[in-house]
């Protein structure tokens, strides 16, 4: 952490993304485990990484010669990721930024905690400037949907410099904003076109051209992503489709490696990725949306057999641990194979959560 409050991993100053994450990180390790010790003795130097996005920005847009980010109230200009060379005009750390600003102002205001006021401003000004650049740049691709342009252009620059920019560019990140359900509806119209734009971009199952180099390229962590965000649109089968590609690109021994970027060894193993794919199999049995725990959402027709047994059993969510267990013991009945609807109310630790079950 620099005298700002910034913290540089890796990346380095451009790529924002590392400090947002440790904040979201921070936020939904509390909320899981429930012990808030480590969180309140961190609180102070999570608010100040997140003041510090905020001075950047205001500093961008205090220059005479602003760029297009901060002429939109965006974070300035950054790096969209590992790999990609230069500084570029793009919308991923706003969103990763907001990924972990909505957890935090959550927390401070339900502890009451120093200067959630100011969280609630960033955060409001900076999802506001978001979702108004989302639809200003809304474009129309011609497979029929829409999309907008997380990646524009190299800084400075009127092209995109040795990087092509394509539709999907920046798809990991969007799946990520999407399937907590805090951020945004399925319904906003720079959203809901998602899985149409998920589809258009596959080679052998999973999410292609996503970074930069050639359009054939892949990261697999993208492909975890997005699958978990079709299991939020209410799609398991393409979910589980783009899972199991996804599975399918893992070594013999079971660990995936990240994309051809410089200073990447030989052996090198992606370990997000192999995280990611624990979080894809809690997800299709648990899942947060908004107000809302929904289960077995990603189960689809190939996980079922006759006489399988699915268990949740102390799961923790962002309401606390489950003080029940929930098992179902699927069968070939009829009324079990067809599309079947069934609503749960399960009393939780800290709240009555409904659940909405769909079993196919």
């Amino acid at each position: 952490e620099d005298e700002s409050g910034m913290v540089i991993g890796a990346g380095g100053e451009a790529n924002m993304k590392e400090m947002c994450a440790a904040v979201y990180s921070l936020c939904r390790h509390a909320e899981l485990t429930g012990d808030w010790t480590y969180f309140k003795e961190l609180y102070p130097d999570a608010f100040n990484a997140i003041n510090a996005l905020r001075m950047k920005r205001d500093k961008a847009a205090a220059l005479s010669e602003a760029s297009a980010n901060a002429r939109r109230n965006l974070l300035p200009e950054g790096s969209p990721g590992p790999g990609w060379d230069g500084i570029y005009e793009e919308m991923t750390n706003t969103l990763w930024a907001l990924v972990a600003t909505k957890p935090l102002l959550d927390i401070s205001d339900r502890q009451f905690l120093m200067k959630k006021s100011e969280i609630r401003e960033f955060y409001g000004q900076l999802r506001l400037a978001f979702i108004t650049t989302a639809r200003e740049t809304l474009r129309q691709h011609t497979a029929g949907f829409s999309w907008f342009p997380l990646v524009t252009a190299a800084a400075g620059a009127s092209g995109t410099g040795d990087a092509e920019v394509r539709p999907q560019s920046g798809l990991g990140t969007l799946a990520l904003g999407l399937f907590p359900g805090l951020l945004f509806k399925k319904e906003d119209n720079f959203v809901r076109d998602f899985p149409a734009l998920v589809n258009s971009c596959l080679i052998e199952e999973i999410p292609a051209g996503t970074g930069p180099g050639p359009a054939e390229n892949h990261d697999p962590v993208d492909g975890a992503l997005a699958a978990q965000a079709l299991i939020w649109f209410g799609l398991p089968e393409e979910a589980r489709n783009i899972f199991v590609g996804y599975l399918n690109h893992a070594s013999p021994v079971y660990t995936w490696r990240p994309p051809s970027r410089p200073g990447a060894g030989a052996g090198a193993v992606d370990l997000r990725a192999s995280a990611e794919c624990v979080r894809y199999i809690r997800h299709a049995m648990v899942m947060e949306d908004g107000d809302i725990l929904r289960l077995f959402d990603g189960i689809a027709r190939a996980d079922l057999a006759e006489g399988r047994m699915l268990k949740i059993e102390r799961t923790p969510t962002r309401w606390g641990w489950g003080k029940r267990i929930l098992t179902v013991l699927f069968s070939t009945g009829s009324s079990m194979r067809s599309s079947l609807s069934r609503r749960l109310i399960m009393l939780w630790a800290r709240a009555a959560v409904e659940c909405r079950t769909r079993l196919r």
